[in-house]
C-alpha cells in the first residue's frame, strides 16, 4: 500500500472542493419549487436573505475589544516592522524557488474552474432549475477569470517586461546570496508579481465558490432535504454570490494582469517619479554657493 503523502491529500481536497458542485447538479431537485425553471437570480436572493445569520458580528460582540487606547512605543513598532520585514523576505524567496509550480498550480486551477462552473451551470440549465439568463453573467465572469489565471501564469514565469528579474533572483539565490544583495528593480518587479498572483488565486477560488454557491442557492429555494445542509453550504460560499464582490474581484484581475506583466511595476516606477518632482517643486529652491573670492 503506498503512502498517503501531501500530494495524495491535496489531489484529494481538490477532488472534493472541485467535484462537489458538479455532483450536486447532477442530484434531483426534492420539494415543491423542483418542477420547471427556477430563476438563478431569484434563488440567490432568497438563499442570501434566509442565511443572513449575522454570525461574525455575533462572534465580536461576544469578545469586544474593550476600547483600549495604549499606543505602542518606538521599540515596539521597530520590532514590528522586522518581523514584517523578515515575513516578506522569506515569502519572496519561497516565491522565486517556486515559482514555475505556482503558474502551473495557477493554470491548472483555471482549467479546473472552467470546466467544473461550465459543466454545473449547463446541467442545471439542461434541467430546468435556472434559467439561461441568471447563468449568462456567472459565465462571463468566470470565463474572464480564467482567461486572466492564464495570462498571469504564463506572465509569471515570462513577463513581457522585465523578464530577467526572475532569473537574476533565482540566480542570486542559488548562489548563496540573497534578496538584499540583488538589484532593486528586480526585487520590485517580484514583489508585485507576487501579489498579483495572491489575487489571481483569490479569484480563481471564487469562481468555483460561485459554483457551489449557485448550486446551494437553487437547493435552498427548492425547499430540498435536508434544509441545514443546503444552507450551510451556501453560507460558506455566499461571500461569492455578492455583486460587490465580483465588481472587486474584476478589478483584482485586471491589476493582476497589469502587475504580471511587468507594467505595473513600471507605473509604480514612474508615478513614484512623478510624485518625488512634485515635492522637490513645491519645495524653496536652494540658493547657490557664493562665489570664492579671488
Amino acid at each position: 500500500m503506498q503512502n498517503f503523502d501531501g500530494t495524495s491529500l491535496a489531489f484529494a481536497i481538490v477532488g472534493i472542493l472541485l467535484g462537489t458542485p458538479i455532483a450536486l447538479a447532477f442530484s434531483p431537485l426534492l420539494g415543491g419549487h423542483g418542477h420547471g425553471r427556477v430563476s438563478l437570480n431569484s434563488a440567490v436572493a432568497h438563499s442570501l436573505a434566509t442565511t443572513d445569520w449575522h454570525v461574525f458580528a455575533r462572534i465580536r460582540a461576544q469578545f469586544p475589544s474593550g476600547g483600549s487606547t495604549k499606543t505602542r512605543t518606538n521599540d515596539e513598532e521597530l520590532a514590528a516592522a522586522l518581523v514584517a520585514l523578515v515575513i516578506l523576505v522569506t515569502i519572496v524567496t519561497a516565491y522565486v524557488r517556486n515559482a514555475v509550480l505556482i503558474a502551473g498550480l495557477m493554470a491548472g486551477l483555471s482549467i479546473l474552474a472552467t470546466v467544473v462552473v461550465t459543466i454545473t451551470f449547463t446541467v442545471l440549465w439542461r434541467r430546468g432549475a435556472v434559467d439561461g439568463r441568471g447563468i449568462a453573467a456567472r459565465l462571463a465572469a468566470v470565463y474572464f477569470a480564467v482567461i486572466a489565471g492564464v495570462l498571469s501564469a504564463l506572465w509569471l514565469v515570462e513577463p513581457p517586461l522585465h523578464a530577467d528579474a526572475l532569473d537574476a533572483l533565482a540566480t542570486a539565490l542559488r548562489n548563496g546570496g540573497s534578496i538584499f544583495a540583488a538589484d532593486g528593480v528586480h526585487v520590485g518587479v517580484i514583489v508585485t508579481q507576487m501579489f498579483a498572483a495572491l489575487f489571481t488565486f483569490g479569484l480563481l477560488i471564487a469562481c468555483i465558490a460561485l459554483g457551489l454557491g449557485s448550486v446551494s442557492a437553487v437547493y435552498v429555494h427548492s425547499s430540498s432535504r435536508p434544509r441545514w445542509l443546503w444552507k450551510f453550504a451556501f453560507w460558506t460560499n455566499r461571500w461569492a454570490m455578492h455583486t460587490s464582490t465580483w465588481w472587486t474581484l474584476f478589478i483584482l484581475a485586471s491589476l493582476s494582469l497589469i502587475m504580471t506583466s511587468g507594467l505595473g511595476f513600471d507605473w509604480l516606477t514612474s508615478a513614484f517619479a512623478w510624485i518625488n518632482e512634485r515635492i522637490d517643486a513645491l519645495l524653496p529652491a536652494t540658493p547657490a554657493p557664493a562665489p570664492a573670492p579671488n
